[in-house]
């Protein structure tokens, strides 16, 4: 995955990090959950800010990383609280989810392992 690439995929990731945050903002989520999608807005803010100044292509991918570290654990939230997650926030994080861990595959897939 080339530098613009990996833009792409961070643009999108903090988009659909936006709707999850606007959907916990209307929605009923547990305290957790609030918190795990508002540090996914941030790193997602950070990493779609450092991709667009051209900074360090490695800052990038470990946000990304760290994107789907986060994305994990607001997932496993969904999944434990049940009924207690509004449907439209469950596939807000969701899509969050999917497209870090597609970005993560394809940044694996590109680097030696």
């Amino acid at each position: 995955m080339d530098l613009n690439e990996l833009k792409q995929c961070i643009d999108s990731i903090e988009e659909c990090s936006d709707k999850a945050k606007y959907a916990v903002q209307s929605g009923h989520v547990p305290a957790e959950l609030r918190r795990y999608v508002e540090s996914l807005h941030q790193q997602a803010s950070q990493a779609k800010a450092s991709a667009a100044q051209q900074l360090d292509e490695r800052a990038s991918r470990d946000a990304v990383m760290e994107i789907e570290r986060i994305a994990d654990q607001a997932m496993r939230v969904c999944r434990d609280s049940g009924d207690q997650v509004d449907p439209q926030v469950r596939d807000a994080v969701q899509r969050v989810h999917d497209g870090a861990s597609q970005a993560v595959r394809r940044l694996q897939a590109r680097s030696p392992a």
